[in-house]
């Protein structure tokens, strides 16, 4: 899957804790975009499905990574500005991911009497990820699976990954057939304490080595 950051300011109106009636808590309208923005992701992963991605509940995942509102206890939150990702489909291009956001903040917007003329700013900041993808079948993916099935003695997996990857240079642009094989689990991965198994490392490293003696040729 490829990924996409972006990032939204969502206005309100300032005024004396004492009196917030008279204002308009940008805390409160933030809540609105982003309970729309949580429903965009159940919709999208719904419409785009795909065998390989059957264990994740949203491969494509909406997510907000960073939320900074208000100035002090004592005031309506004048603004809130937050920062997410959204998961780019396989097969589905990075603009129409882009606008299919856009659209669904202008819906909210347009339903809602203070964000109708108070519009929330959708800017892409930070990264754009494309998605990619080769066939379960291609050569090079069976012959790492045929590798690793002779090292260990087990059947490959074969799943998509919900995170974007380098290789989509490679494929995308390079057009070059290139798969993701290696140790680790992404669930320990931009967080403290961020390892790899060693033995999953060692298996790596055999089951290359076994992969490229092949392809040039190498007698066992």
């Amino acid at each position: 899957a490829g990924a996409m950051s972006f990032r939204i300011t969502v206005p309100g109106k300032s005024v004396h804790a004492c009196v917030k009636d008279e204002g308009i808590s940008a805390i409160e309208k933030f809540i609105v975009v982003y309970n729309g923005l949580m429903e965009l992701e159940k919709e999208r992963n719904k419409r785009f499905t795909d065998p390989l991605y059957n264990r994740y509940t949203s491969p494509y995942a909406l997510s907000i990574g960073t939320v900074k509102g208000g100035v002090w206890p004592g005031t309506v939150a004048e603004s809130v500005v937050f920062e997410g990702r959204i998961g780019v489909a396989v097969g589905e291009a990075e603009g129409a991911a882009r606008r299919e956001l856009e659209l669904k903040v202008e819906a909210l917007a347009d339903a809602d009497p203070w964000l109708r003329e108070h519009r929330p700013k959708v800017e892409w900041v930070g990264y754009s990820f494309a998605s990619s993808m080769i066939p379960v079948d291609h050569p090079i993916v069976q012959e790492i699976g045929a590798a690793y099935r002779d090292i260990t003695g087990k059947e490959p997996v074969h799943e998509g990954m919900t995170y974007a990857s380098d290789v989509r240079h490679l494929i995308n642009v390079a057009e070059t057939p290139t798969t993701v094989f290696g140790p680790g689990d992404v669930r320990v991965a931009h967080g403290a304490n961020e390892y790899v198994p060693i033995d999953q490392l060692e298996i790596m490293v055999k089951t290359l080595a076994l992969t490229i003696m092949r392809f040039i040729g190498y007698e066992e």
